[in-house]
């Protein structure tokens, strides 16, 4: 009895002896292996590379919290920069999944599919261009790429994925290719850097909160007055076997909360009171029920500033002044010169300017009630707009007794107006890249100002042209970069 007790204590000190190495043993993390049918990696620990070589597609992989994470998870933290091999056709699902340390990938030529959370929480990645072989990026491939600035999309790609963006707060523009029919659920909510959009002809879907929580984004312009706007339903239950929807009930929008958000697009009359939209689908099983509202009707229906681009013949698509005529029309501070043209090309006088001006501020009334220019009569169209400004300082007139309302505004005198306007702010820039600009001029403190919140970049990169008349499109360009 005592021998098989001693013999069960040494086993079991045996056993505690070779516990703590079968744990470092289990703890030791590969750094090379399988990753695919004809893929292989390998992990260098001195450099942070991760290597993949062979060919074909990567295997997916899937949340580690829930399932099996990539072979290389281990070392998420500290994988510097990924080599991919040119016969690499798909990247798996969570292949990258917060590998925190990758600051940029390039992608192989042949490269067909991004899987799901491919590059999520890839905080480090600061800008992707993805070839045009890719046609397909799967949901939140690059969800949470905080740090994400730059993306090149394939040209021939049909639909942005939902979530494919979401909170990539660096990304301030992105160009949408024209291929693209569908801009799916939250596919850049949370996007807080993003400031303009353009949405193409072919997108004829916005999904749920596609752009929501999108706080800088200042105009959304959606190129197809038909492109309708998924609508979530809150309120649904199953009724005789059937999902019924109550359509009335609260419901949130593809554009989001975001209130500052302007949309711009062609105006369709008979889309404007459309009703809502019915569309039902089938997924497993599920009977999914969705309301859809054409994009105008949309805007106005959930509080969103709608303005028309297509109201004047003259004003192109494209053009830089093409968004600020439509916001200048639709908020009443121009009409154009006649209905089917705004002369964007024609030069502006100073009487068109400070009337401009005076409009988008509100049209404030002056208290002082006389004039002292001997070429300003009362009855003119600009007479209550010069008084205000000869009253807040915005202009003093070309001399004592003259305001000149009909010569031409020189750029030099509009980013003043502009300046004196919104209260002659201190500009943090203290040199000037402009050779035809020199301290001590009238305008120096307002042009600094003007190039400094990009109202204005100049005629080129060393040139400000102060001398230079302002354009009817121009002068609206100014007041939209300034105002919006």
């Amino acid at each position: 009895m005592k021998r098989k007790l001693l013999s069960l204590l040494l086993a079991l000190a045996l056993l505690l002896t070779l516990l703590p190495q079968a744990a470092t043993v289990a703890r030791a993390a590969a750094t090379s292996g399988s990753c695919g049918d004809n893929l292989t990696w390998s992990y260098n620990s001195s450099s942070g590379l991760l290597t993949i070589s062979g060919q074909g597609y990567m295997s997916h992989y899937s949340d580690p919290e829930y399932g099996d994470p990539a072979p290389w998870y281990e070392y998420r933290g500290k994988i510097k920069s990924v080599s991919l091999p040119s016969g690499l056709t798909g990247i798996g699902s969570y292949a990258f999944y917060k590998c925190t340390a990758l600051s940029a990938v390039t992608f192989p030529s042949n490269l067909k599919e991004i899987g799901w959370s491919a590059f999520e929480g890839c905080t480090g990645l600061k800008s992707v261009t993805i070839p045009n072989t890719v046609t397909e990026i799967e949901w939140d491939a690059f969800s949470g790429c905080t740090s994400l600035s730059s993306v090149t999309l394939p040209s021939g790609l049909l639909e942005i994925r939902g979530g494919t963006f979401e909170n990539c707060k660096a990304l301030a523009s992105i160009t949408i290719p024209t291929s693209v029919k569908t801009i799916d659920t939250s596919a850049f909510a949370g996007c807080s850097s993003l400031r303009s959009v353009v949405v193409p002809k072919n997108v004829e879907k916005l999904g749920f909160w596609a752009f929501d929580e999108c706080s800088s984004l200042k105009s959304l312009v959606v190129r197809n007055p038909a492109c309708k706007v998924c609508c979530y339903m809150k309120d649904e239950d199953l009724v005789n076997g059937k999902w019924v929807v109550n359509y009335e009930s609260t419901i949130t929008d593809a554009l989001g909360t975001n209130a500052k958000m302007i949309i711009y697009g062609p105006h369709d009359a008979s889309k404007e009171n459309a009703a809502m939209i019915k569309e039902t689908s089938t997924y497993d099983d599920w009977r999914v029920t969705y309301g859809y509202r054409y994009i105008e009707n949309c805007a106005k229906t959930y509080g969103k500033t709608f303005y028309a681009t297509n109201v004047f013949s003259d004003v192109k698509e494209g053009k830089f002044y093409e968004i600020p005529v439509a916001w200048a029309y639709g908020k009443g501070i121009t009409s154009g010169k006649d209905d089917t043209h705004f002369a964007p090309n024609e030069t502006c006088t100073r009487a068109q300017v400070v009337t401009f001006l005076w409009n988008a501020m509100g049209k404030p009334k002056a208290t002082i009630t006389t004039c002292p220019f001997v070429d300003v009569k009362p009855g003119k169209f600009y007479y209550d707009a010069m008084l205000w400004a000869l009253q807040t300082g915005v202009t003093s007139g070309k001399d004592d007794t003259h305001f000149a309302p009909n010569e031409t505004c020189t750029r030099a005198q509009v980013v003043t107006f502009l300046w004196n306007a919104m209260g002659k702010p201190n500009p943090t820039l203290t040199s000037c890249p402009f050779v035809d600009v020199k301290p001590g001029k009238f305008y120096y403190n307002a042009m600094l100002w003007a190039l400094e919140k990009g109202i204005t970049s100049g005629i080129d990169a060393t040139h400000f042209g102060p001398n230079e008349t302002c354009t009817r499109g121009q002068v609206v360009t100014f007041l939209y970069n300034t105002l919006t």
